[in-house]
């Protein structure tokens, strides 16, 4: 991506004046390209957007409405050039969920292209290393299938930047980078999943079929006990823990009364 310095047009106003620059134009073009070529390669919608926030960081597009008519900007101009290549037998329709999907986050990335609170060349530069950060990691395989997509990961970063004042540092760029860690089931929540699915397969009920055999009975009633046993040992730790602090509590008032 182009790093040009600071946008004279960052906060939303064009720098140049349509009737003689041809750089809207050129960009149609582009989005065009890669419109025809983006069931070619899983990163087209991240070039496709990163392109974007290149020409709005260069004051290209921005986000002013009715630009080029009633409710239509530039995202909506460019979102329905790259549809009609891309799905040339679908009629677009800005109001239709996934065409409303692509111009949303066509402008965010004008949002994220526009950012005006980094200082020269910023937030382009941020781009370049959160996009350098994200290639490093991908190569990782430790790291690799963790990641959420690469366009996704860009338009994370647009929303994000939204409430900043500041450029994200590259700790901030890698923890965006991956997926939320799913919470981690207990050691209870596994067994008491394990013995409804067997309960289900006893009875019938589980889609699979049914399973009614006597190490299956026996399964179940073991997984009970040990659900049970589970469920005690926690009883018993709350009423211990309990006696411990009245236990203190009175020997605390004992030493505080010896001391009077």
């Amino acid at each position: 991506m182009t790093q040009t310095g600071a946008s004279p047009s960052a906060g939303g106003n064009l720098a140049h004046q349509p009737t003689n620059d041809t750089r809207f134009a050129d960009l149609v073009g582009q989005v065009e390209n890669l419109a025809a070529v983006a069931g070619q390669g899983s990163d087209v919608q991240v070039k496709y957007l990163l392109l974007i926030t290149q020409n709005a960081f260069d004051g290209v597009i921005d986000n002013t409405i009715n630009k080029h008519g009633d409710n239509v900007d530039d995202a909506t101009v460019l979102a329905e050039k790259y549809w009609k290549v891309r799905n040339k037998n679908v009629i677009f329709n800005a109001k239709a969920d996934n065409q409303r999907k692509t111009i949303s986050t066509m402008r965010q990335c004008i949002t994220l292209g526009g950012w005006s609170k980094g200082g020269p060349g910023e937030p382009i530069g941020m781009v370049n290393r959160a996009m350098t950060l994200y290639r490093d990691l991908r190569k990782d395989p430790a790291t690799a299938k963790r990641l959420i997509d690469a366009a996704n990961y860009l338009i994370t970063i647009a929303r994000r930047m939204k409430k900043q004042d500041a450029v994200l540092d590259e700790d901030e760029l890698r923890e965006l980078a991956f997926k939320p860690d799913a919470e981690m089931a207990t050691v209870e929540e596994v067994l008491d999943a394990t013995r409804k699915t067997l309960t289900k397969l006893y009875q019938g009920k589980h889609k699979s079929g049914q399973c009614a055999t006597p190490n299956i009975d026996a399964a179940i009633k073991k997984l009970n006990a040990e659900l049970k046993a589970i469920a005690d040992g926690k009883r018993n730790a709350v009423t211990q823990a309990a006696a411990v602090d009245i236990t203190n509590a009175a020997n605390a008032q004992n030493r505080a009364g010896a001391t009077v």
